[in-house]
């Protein structure tokens, strides 16, 4: 399959979708042969012409874009390389979209191989823009912006809540003081934890308490109208002292019962700070952006694109 039939459709995610998304619209994810992602941003699908989803059936995709050809392919490494993020360069989204390929189905089909060549080739390309464009720019990641969020400010007890790729990311910048990580698999908040000085995992029937004896707490993971409710009950029975929420599961506009904390933040805040560091790297941004426009031209043109480095981040494919 070339690349001239290589569709990459998107719908980015605001108040109003995040809400309302229903479960047609993401049961196309489970199509064999379509990659899919959900991040906090945005809904992203990988697919061939011959595969077009069902996108009809979804109620809340009105604002999708589908993206053809080259420009697909010139998309998806802006996507991978952090330059389609809020968080412009950040590092985070490449770990992501590699999870979410292992969660493709039908791995072995003959589509499925044709989406993974394009990966592979994605990952090879987004390597080398970041390697020749991206590094060292500072606060590229979740963590490291979480870091000069709340520089100077101290904690005592923090409560990470969340174990999956973004958990990942900001439990390294969280070890002044003592560290509590929940999840809903214990078994995976146990796996962060390893390597961790003073962090302890909270089994689910001590998250209440977790949530009511931490002065710090970064939420990792999406809004949940089940548990909402009791986590900021419980959030608001704490004690004494200066309490501080920063949630990085959703926007100010999309938070609900979240935003009746007082001094409780959100992505947006996140956001601007990142957006006020931004300047100084806006020239190797522009840099890297040309070089992913150059690189989906030439990956248009069929022939190969010979880059000299590791194959460990290719492993995904052994």
């Amino acid at each position: 399959m070339g690349l001239e039939s290589l569709r990459v459709a998107q719908v980015q995610k605001n108040a109003q979708s995040s809400q309302s998304l229903a479960s047609t619209d993401l049961a196309i994810a489970s199509e064999p042969g379509i990659f899919f992602l959900n991040s906090c941003q945005r809904l992203l699908w990988v697919y061939f012409e011959d595969r077009q989803p069902d996108f009809k059936n979804g109620s809340s995709l009105g604002n999708l874009q589908i993206f053809k050809g080259v420009d697909a392919y010139r998309f998806l490494l802006r996507v991978a390389s952090g330059l389609e993020s809020q968080i412009l360069g950040e590092t985070d989204i490449f770990g992501q979209m590699k999870a979410a390929l292992k969660n493709t189905p039908s791995l072995g089909s003959v589509v499925s191989f044709g989406v993974q060549k394009i990966f592979q080739q994605i990952f090879e390309d987004t390597k080398e823009i970041r390697s020749r464009y991206l590094e060292n720019l500072g606060g590229t990641s979740y963590g490291s912006l979480v870091r000069k969020y709340f520089e100077n400010r101290s904690a005592k007890v923090t409560l990470l809540v969340g174990a999956g790729a973004l958990g990942e990311s900001v439990a390294p910048y969280l070890q002044e003081g003592e560290l509590l990580i929940f999840n809903r698999s214990v078994a995976k908040a146990e796996t962060l934890s390893r390597g961790l000085k003073s962090a302890t995992v909270v089994t689910p029937e001590n998250e209440s308490a977790a949530w009511a004896r931490a002065d710090r707490v970064i939420v990792c993971i999406p809004t949940d109208a089940a548990a909402d409710e009791e986590r900021v009950r419980a959030f608001l029975s704490g004690n004494g002292g200066a309490r501080e929420i920063l949630h990085l599961g959703c926007t100010r506009a999309q938070a609900g019962i979240w935003a009746e904390i007082q001094g409780a933040k959100f992505l947006d805040d996140l956001f601007r700070l990142q957006k006020s560091q931004s300047e100084a790297r806006s020239l190797c941004i522009a840099s890297a952006k040309a070089a992913c426009d150059e690189r989906a031209k030439l990956r248009g043109l069929g022939g190969s694109v010979s880059i000299a480095h590791g194959w460990e981040d290719l492993a995904i494919f052994a």
